[in-house]
């Protein structure tokens, strides 16, 4: 669960880094 929950995050980061830059 712990590896998936870290996926998420990493997907949404990169959603949120991908609209600022």
């Amino acid at each position: 669960m712990t590896f998936s929950i870290s996926m998420v995050l990493d997907s949404i980061q990169a959603s949120v880094t991908d609209v600022l830059v």
